[in-house]
C-alpha cells in the first residue's frame, strides 16, 4: 500500500484550547477519505495544518515521504497538494477560462489589479498550451460550455465546481476539499457528489481528502472516514463501521440517529 500522506502526532493549539491533539493518520494514495466529527472537533483545523495554512505546534507532516511540516503553503502547492475552502474562492470578474487558467498560471493578484484586466480577453494573454490545458480541465468538470460566462454569472453549484477546476488546474496528486457541499441546494449535490466520484475513476494518481457533515455524501464517496472529536480521533474504518460504533453515535451522531434519506 502506497501512502500519500502521513501525520505523526500533529498538535495544534490556540491558547489554552487543543485543536488537533496528537493526530497520526496515513492516508491511502488514491483513496478518497472524509472526516467527520461535530462542530469544534479540529477537522478543519487538520486541513490547514495539511496545507500550510497553520504549522503544527509539535509532531510531523509527511507528503510522499517528504517531511513538508514547515514547508510554506505555495511550496506544498508546486509538490502537488491543492485545497478548497468552505467559501468558494474565485475570481468573479473573470471569465470561467480566465479563472482556471489563473491558477494554471499562478495569477495571484488583488481585486484592485485584476481590474486592469478586461475578463472577457484574458484568453488572448496566454500561449496555446495553457489555453488547451484549461479548457480539458473544464471540460473534465462539465463546465465548457460557461467558459466564456463571468464567473459571477454561474449559479452557486456551478461556482464550486469552478473552485475545484481550480485546484485542479495545479495539477495536484492530494486534493483537499473543505465542505464541497456546503450552501448547495438539495438538488444541487448529486453534481458535486458525482464530479468527485469522476475524479477517483479517471485519476488513480489522485488522493482526495474531504472534510463533511452530509454523512449520505460521505457514504456515497469516502473509502475510510476518520471521525474527530474534541481535537482527537474517535475512531476510523469503513462508513458502515464508524456509522455503528457506540462513541460515534453518543458523540456526533446522537442516540436518535436514524439513516437518512439520500442527500
Amino acid at each position: 500500500m502506497t501512502i500519500t500522506l502521513r501525520t505523526e502526532n500533529v498538535t495544534k493549539k490556540f491558547g489554552g484550547v487543543i485543536a488537533v491533539n496528537n493526530i497520526s493518520i496515513k492516508i491511502k494514495k488514491g483513496s478518497v477519505t472524509a472526516i467527520i466529527g461535530p462542530n469544534g472537533a479540529g477537522k478543519t483545523t487538520l486541513l490547514n495544518l495539511i496545507s500550510g495554512v497553520l504549522y503544527p505546534d509539535k509532531g510531523k507532516i509527511f507528503f510522499e515521504e517528504k517531511d513538508i511540516t514547515k514547508m510554506p503553503p505555495y511550496k506544498r502547492a508546486r509538490l502537488g497538494i491543492a485545497r478548497t475552502f468552505q467559501n468558494i474562492s474565485i475570481i468573479p470578474s473573470l471569465t470561467v477560462l480566465g479563472n482556471v487558467i489563473s491558477g494554471i498560471i499562478g495569477i495571484n493578484m488583488s481585486n484592485n489589479m485584476m481590474k486592469l484586466f478586461d475578463a472577457k480577453q484574458i484568453n488572448k494573454e496566454v500561449n496555446s498550451t495553457i489555453y488547451k490545458k484549461a479548457y480539458e480541465i473544464l471540460n473534465k468538470v462539465k463546465l465548457s460550455d460557461r467558459a466564456l460566462k463571468l464567473a459571477i454569472e454561474l449559479t452557486q453549484a456551478e461556482q464550486r465546481v469552478l473552485d475545484i477546476a481550480i485546484a485542479l488546474a495545479t495539477e495536484p496528486r492530494l486534493l483537499l476539499l473543505d465542505e464541497p457541499t456546503s450552501g448547495l441546494a438539495y438538488e444541487d449535490i448529486p453534481h458535486i457528489v458525482n464530479l468527485i466520484k469522476d475524479l477517483k475513476k479517471t485519476d488513480h494518481m489522485l488522493t482526495i481528502i474531504l472534510v463533511e457533515h452530509k454523512l449520505d455524501v460521505v457514504k456515497d464517496l469516502a473509502d475510510k472516514v476518520i471521525v474527530m472529536s474534541e481535537g482527537k480521533i474517535l475512531t476510523e474504518g469503513s462508513y458502515n463501521d464508524v456509522i455503528n460504533n457506540r462513541d460515534v453515535i453518543e458523540v456526533y451522531l446522537g442516540e436518535e440517529y436514524v439513516e437518512s434519506k439520500k442527500y
